[in-house]
């Protein structure tokens, strides 16, 4: 049962790293869309399908 315990610990964990990644790619993307659309007034074609799909 312990085993079981740890294992479980173990992909969990994995998850919630897996997870905050994708989480920190999405807000990059978002950002660097924000900067590009206000800043330097272009458009991406890329960036909502980014931030949609994650």
């Amino acid at each position: 049962m312990l085993s079981y315990i740890e294992f479980a610990n173990r992909l969990s964990a994995w998850f919630d790293r897996a997870f905050a990644s994708l989480i920190l790619v999405m807000a990059l993307g978002v950002g660097y869309e924000v900067f590009v659309r206000y800043g330097l007034n272009t458009l991406t074609s890329w960036a909502f399908d980014l931030s949609y799909i994650t």
